[in-house]
């Protein structure tokens, strides 16, 4: 999730929420590595073994054009979790092991600025214009 964003730079959280999070779940999944470029520009992964439900880590990346680029790549070894009929390239610089079908990559692209508008309000504004006409 996005933590505060300007325009040179977007800091944003990371969590695991795919694995271990049902209340009598304790399990990890094996590792994340997550890609991009720091607010000193950088490129760095960084990556999390043994990563259990919740927050992994807080970054700050640096925009270009507006915005950032997270690539996520999560691997769980038991095959349970993930599963990619594709080849799944992680970049060298994350020095990941195991087998890639059970890999997923998750791009993401982050706004440097805020919205200028928030879900809600919209989601509001539509539903009310729906009330007057039916």
């Amino acid at each position: 999730s996005v933590v505060s964003q300007d325009t040179q730079t977007v800091t944003f959280t990371v969590s695991q929420l795919w694995k271990g999070c049902e209340a009598k779940e304790s399990s990890a999944v094996s590792w994340l590595a997550i890609d991009f470029i720091s607010d000193e520009g950088e490129l760095i992964c960084s990556k999390a073994s043994n990563v259990p439900c919740g927050e992994v880590e807080t970054f700050t990346a640096a925009c270009e054009d507006g915005l950032t680029v997270v690539d996520i790549y999560a691997y769980d070894a038991s095959g349970t979790v993930f599963k990619s009929d594709e080849e799944v390239f992680v970049p060298l610089a994350c020095s990941t092991t195991g087998d890639l079908e059970k890999t997923c990559h998750f791009r993401y692209m982050l706004q440097c600025q805020p919205a200028l508008c928030s879900d809600q309000k919209v989601g509001s504004a539509v539903m009310e214009s729906e009330k007057l006409r039916g």
